[in-house]
Formats: C-alpha cells, structure tokens, sequence
C-alpha cells in the first residue's frame, strides 16, 4: 500500500485504529464476519470526514489519464456511508463527458446495465432501494470508465462487495473499459478469501491517492 501516486498525508488515527485488527490478520477471516464489520463502520465513520474524503478522492481522479481520455463514466449512488463519487459528475459534466448510474439489467438480472444520468435524470429505486435512473439502459462493453463501490479491497486489486455478484460478472463481460475501486483508505484488508470468479480492478482511488494493479 506505499506506491500511491499523489496521495494525500492527512490521517485520521482514531478511525485507523478501528480497523488495525482486519487489516493486520494475515489469515482469512469469515467473508460474512468482515463485510458486516466494514459495513458498520462505514455507516458510522463521521459525515464531515465522509465529504472531505470524497472531495480528496474525486480530485486525484480529476488529475488521472484514465479519467481525461474517457468519455462515457460510470460513478454510483452512494448509500450507507461509502465514498460519494457523486463530484465527478459536476467535472464531467462540465468538460462534455457523459455519466451512467449501474441499474439492475431489464434483461438479466443478475448483472447490472447502465443507464444515463443527468441533472434532469428522473430517479427510481430498485428492489434492493439502490437509486437508478429512469432511462434507456446501455451495457457495460460501452463504458469507458467504471467506478465501483466495495466493502473492502486487498493489495492485488481485489475487492470485496455485496455479496450479490453483480460487479463481478458484469465485469467479467466488460472488455475495454478501465476499472477503480473507490473507498476509503482504511477498507483495506488482506483478510478475505479471493474466489475464482472475482475479478480484479484496474486501479484503486482512495482519499490518499490512486494505484494502479495492472
């Protein structure tokens, strides 16, 4: 976790240390166990902090070559707590990029589709209470940038969601579009097990800077 590019020094030590103990277990600990710790914190990490980490986060991304060359963005709706890229498409928006909100897909509903979001997108929320756009919903294939959220990442540029499944096999039929992480710093753990179909992010944004796996 030391090759960040343009990371950012400012800490916040009582937080890190809530999460030393997941961080620092080299063995596997149980998936459930983990995600529901990670999610907890997240829900009670501070709103200030939440919004200063988000701003920090969407600035390093503002700044990198994936970001500047790409014209079709996907971001998320942020809920309980998770880093809000929601800043991004204020950015995009003004340099003529297009943003996407992922939807549940008409079609298969076991992976997610995209659909266009403006500042006059009319939102709906799905059966899990996510907010989606009401619009016409195009495939991940046409993104050129996937923002994804997760409960925690390891160093290899894995990460943890859910428990549903949806990024990783929407990602699995995605080929072209540059993938990153988007959390806070301290969702970092080593401490949970890599399946056989999840599938690695290209890079990882976090309020300290951006890192690149491959």
């Amino acid at each position: 976790m030391n090759a960040w590019v343009q990371g950012h020094n400012q800490k916040a030590p009582f937080w890190e240390a809530l999460f030393l103990g997941a961080r620092a277990i080299g063995t596997e600990m149980d998936t459930a166990i983990l995600r529901q710790q990670f999610r907890k914190q997240r829900r009670l990490y501070p709103h200030h902090l939440q919004q200063q980490a988000a701003q920090h986060a969407c600035r390093f991304l503002l700044r990198d070559l994936a970001f500047i060359r790409s014209r079709h963005i996907a971001i998320y709706w942020p809920q309980q707590g998770e880093l809000d890229p929601r800043p991004i498409a204020q950015h995009a928006w003004r340099l003529g990029k297009k943003i996407y909100l992922p939807v549940l897909s008409p079609l298969n509903l076991n992976q997610l589709s995209f659909a266009r979001f403006t500042t006059h997108s009319k939102l709906t929320l799905n059966r899990f209470g996510i907010v989606e756009p009401h619009a016409t919903c195009v495939s991940a294939s046409q993104m050129d940038l996937i923002i994804c959220p997760l409960v925690a990442f390891n160093a290899q540029g894995y990460r943890l969601g859910m428990g549903g499944g949806f990024y990783d096999r929407t990602l699995a039929k995605t080929f072209g579009a540059r993938t990153y992480g988007f959390a806070y710093s301290w969702q970092y753990s080593d401490a949970f097990a890599v399946e056989k179909w999840d599938i690695p992010l290209h890079g990882m944004i976090t309020e300290q800077g951006i890192k690149a796996f491959h």
